[in-house]
């Protein structure tokens, strides 16, 4: 399993997604407090914990693009049906399961 998890995040450090998401993230945070910090200079002060979390509905969006992206690609690669597959391989052997299950067969 540890093998698994250490693949799988060598993957996504490899990314590009990742990383556009990353960046963008970060462009949006800074480009949130710079605008507020103007807000407050020109009398309009803004708190600091609103302008450090204005983003984090945006954070939800670009998560859910990366992990959908980083999923598509294991499941079109057909890591994640035969990872689960070959972890349950006591499980596979039973008589009951390969006759309900087609796909173990």
């Amino acid at each position: 399993m540890a093998k698994l998890l250490r693949a799988n995040l060598s993957r996504l450090w490899k990314s590009r997604i990742f990383y556009v998401g990353l960046i963008f993230m970060l462009l949006l945070n800074v480009f949130l407090v710079i605008d507020g910090w103007n807000f407050g200079r020109q009398g309009y002060p803004e708190p600091l914990e609103d302008m450090l979390f204005q983003n984090c509905i945006i954070i939800g969006f670009v998560s859910a693009v990366v992990v959908g992206m980083f999923l598509g690609t294991e499941y079109s690669d057909g890591t994640i049906r035969i990872g689960s597959l070959t972890s349950f391989s006591h499980i596979t052997a039973d008589p009951i399961i390969r006759e309900k299950i087609g796909v173990l067969g």
